[in-house]
């Protein structure tokens, strides 16, 4: 039996970007030519903010979402032990700690890789199975044909959306196992309302109108939920909304504050390239400066024989190293669960 996606892919010869918006039940594809203008175009970014492609959109195509029965993975072999991850990341939030302690930031968001070691990755059917877990996700998928590469990724959070000159971006932060009663924590309130202080003076400062938060509610994504508020703005006309989403990015959630002390942290502690992850993509109309940007979390990389998972997490005064440590794991899960 052919498969239609699959067979529609095998079609492509260049690169092509697969997604299903929280709000659909079906997967959209593109058919991707790198480094061409046009006013329908997808951009992918790293964690810097950095756009590392552009690409016109030359055509798309809808499909149903399926659960083919071929196995995901033949093999995977863990790459460094998890004794030895663990006990860097604990160190690496211990240095954190230490270093808001010292007055160096008041918030820094550390990550990690997890690696392993493949001999087949079937990225369809891992897609698949990953659009019907999380219907309420944003759900990609990026086969990067230039750089021999794949990215897939269930994301929770939009980093900035453009409708009726209106535009929309959200603060999540702060982290629980789904489902946990009773009141956030003070750390995890911190947390978040640092992100949107964040959020609301830099919409202001680059000449937005009108700018506008919501009370945090409960956001779940998965094995885990945050606080979330979203944030709503009139933009100003001669800033396209890839500016927009640039001057926003890297948000506290994924950097810290203030922001360049955050991220000098970052680039000197973390041993490894987070590349994509914490970066974002999106696609813009820039005949009407509308479309709609996600952050790149919950995802991972494929590259020849090696499968990278990505995870990271706020630290505070108030952060528990051991804690941290977890919130990482059940954010892995959010992908392990469904290889």
């Amino acid at each position: 039996m052919i498969d239609p996606l699959r067979d529609w892919l095998h079609q492509q010869t260049g690169s092509v970007f697969f997604v299903k918006w929280p709000s659909e039940s079906f997967i959209t594809a593109f058919a991707l030519e790198s480094g061409k203008g046009g006013a329908h175009a997808l951009y992918w970014a790293a964690a810097t903010g950095v756009v590392k492609g552009q690409y016109s959109i030359n055509t798309s195509k809808t499909f149903d979402i399926q659960l083919p029965t071929n196995p995901i993975v033949s093999q995977l072999t863990l790459k460094t032990a998890l004794e030895s991850a663990k006990a860097h990341h604990l160190a690496l939030v211990a240095k954190a700690k230490a270093a808001i302690s010292d007055g160096i930031a008041e918030k820094i968001v550390v990550a990690r890789e997890e690696q392993y070691y493949i001999e087949k990755f079937d990225a369809h059917t891992f897609y698949m199975r990953l659009c019907k877990k999380y219907p309420t996700a944003t759900v990609y998928w990026f086969l990067d044909r230039e750089n021999n590469e794949t990215w897939l990724g269930a994301t929770p959070e939009l980093l900035l959306r453009s409708t009726n000159k209106k535009i929309e971006t959200v603060s999540l932060a702060g982290t629980r196992q789904a489902g946990t009663q009773g009141k956030w924590g003070d750390k995890e309130q911190r947390e978040q309302r640092v992100v949107t202080d964040f959020i609301t003076n830099k919409l202001e400062s680059i000449g937005c109108k009108d700018v506008q938060s919501t009370v945090p509610t409960t956001n779940t994504a998965g094995p885990i939920e945050h606080l979330k508020s979203t944030i709503t703005a009139s933009p100003p006309k001669d800033l396209s909304l890839l500016t927009i989403a640039q001057q926003l990015h890297p948000t506290p959630a994924v950097s810290g504050l203030p922001q360049a002390n955050a991220i000098g942290f970052i680039q000197q502690e973390e041993n490894f390239d987070r590349d994509a992850y914490a970066g974002f993509f999106g696609m813009e109309n820039t005949l009407n400066n509308e479309g709609v940007f996600y952050v790149n979390l919950r995802c991972l990389r494929a590259k020849e024989k090696e499968l990278t998972l990505f995870a990271g997490g706020g630290i505070n005064s108030a952060s528990d190293p051991e804690s941290e440590w977890q919130e990482t794991v059940a954010k892995l899960s959010t992908l392990k669960t469904v290889l």
